[in-house]
């Protein structure tokens, strides 16, 4: 990559002389040693700087969700002045008494900088695609070295389920739902999958929670199970809603859920009060290391096609995500 900019500056010059020189007839090596090392100079340390540029602003455009239109502009700004500088430090004349000769370098300079631009930014995108097959990969491997575990879990909760007293059906229900739980949760990979079964899930793990918590916790849903088919790689709402019954507090306690659907959008909000103390520290430990991992997944596997906020207000942390399938 270090010398990647000097080849494109020498592939750029020799394109401007071929194109500007060679038609006319003109012999670029008349001009002076200084004016010829003056454009020389400050079209390698051009070079270099775009390409630094050009990098982080991939990566600045990838992490904020900015608009592609107002991503190119800035490259063309970008483009179109670096040759402008360097030429009117090279001429000695005023810039507007040769203005005619800046079309052709500048059409060139802006030419090659998007085609530039848009080879660095497919390379970004495969990359962080990569990134995301080898997270595939390890977390694959983690599930394979835990599969004994629960596989021991499923036998001990069906011989707890059949010691049960089949009259006590509220204690077999949660078994079974637990049951459920964890084999979706052992055999789903990260492949999209229906979002009707997302929404199963989901659902199924409030349940075990509001059988879990009873009446110290106040939980109220609002599910919207529209368009079933839109798929969606698993497990993006649950951690949301495990911090928010990790994390919540106060007197009483109250968590509200809601999923709301349009076509191809995913639009989830959860908030849950806090418990009356330090609000800094616990705006710290709710945002633990389930939405880290989370917050990791959605880079991975959704750039620039989602929106995920967390805040706190007057004892309410709320938690929105926002992903466009």
């Amino acid at each position: 990559m270090k010398i990647a900019p000097l080849i494109y500056a020498s592939i750029l010059f020799l394109l401007i002389r071929l194109v500007n020189d060679v038609p006319m007839g003109h012999n670029y090596f008349t001009h002076s040693t200084e004016f010829i090392a003056i454009e020389l100079m400050g079209l390698i340390g051009g070079c270099y700087l775009y390409f630094f540029a050009a990098n982080r602003w991939i990566r600045i455009c990838a992490d904020r969700h900015i608009l592609i239109a107002l991503e190119y502009l800035v490259v063309v700004i970008f483009a179109v002045t670096l040759p402008v500088m360097i030429m009117i430090v090279s001429h000695e004349t005023p810039f507007y008494d040769y203005l005619p000769e800046f079309v052709i370098p500048v059409t060139i300079t802006l030419l090659m900088s998007l085609l530039l631009y848009t080879i660095l930014k497919y390379a970004y995108q495969k990359l962080r695609e990569k990134e995301a097959q080898n997270e595939n990969v390890k977390t694959e491997l983690r599930l394979l070295r835990s599969l004994y575990h629960p596989h021991f879990l499923f036998n001990m909760l069906n011989t707890i389920y059949f010691s049960i007293d089949e009259n006590n059906t509220k204690a077999r229900n949660t078994i079974e739902q637990m049951a459920d739980f964890m084999r979706m949760q052992l055999y789903e990979d990260d492949e999209p999958i229906p979002i009707e079964r997302e929404i199963l899930a989901l659902k199924s793990y409030i349940e075990l929670c509001r059988t879990r918590y009873g009446d110290s916790v106040e939980v109220s849903a609002s599910i919207d199970a529209r368009y079933p088919q839109d798929r969606i790689h698993p497990y993006l709402l649950l951690p949301i809603v495990e911090n928010a019954f990790k994390h919540s507090g106060g007197n009483p306690k109250r968590i509200h859920i809601s999923l709301m659907r349009s076509p191809g959008i995913v639009d989830f909000k959860v908030e849950n009060t806090l418990p009356e103390m330090k609000h800094d520290k616990i705006m710290r430990d709710a945002s633990g290391i389930g939405l880290k991992a989370l917050r990791r997944r959605l880079v991975l596997l959704y750039p620039g096609r989602y929106d995920f906020e967390e805040s706190s207000d007057s004892g309410l942390y709320s938690t929105h995500l926002l992903i466009r399938l």
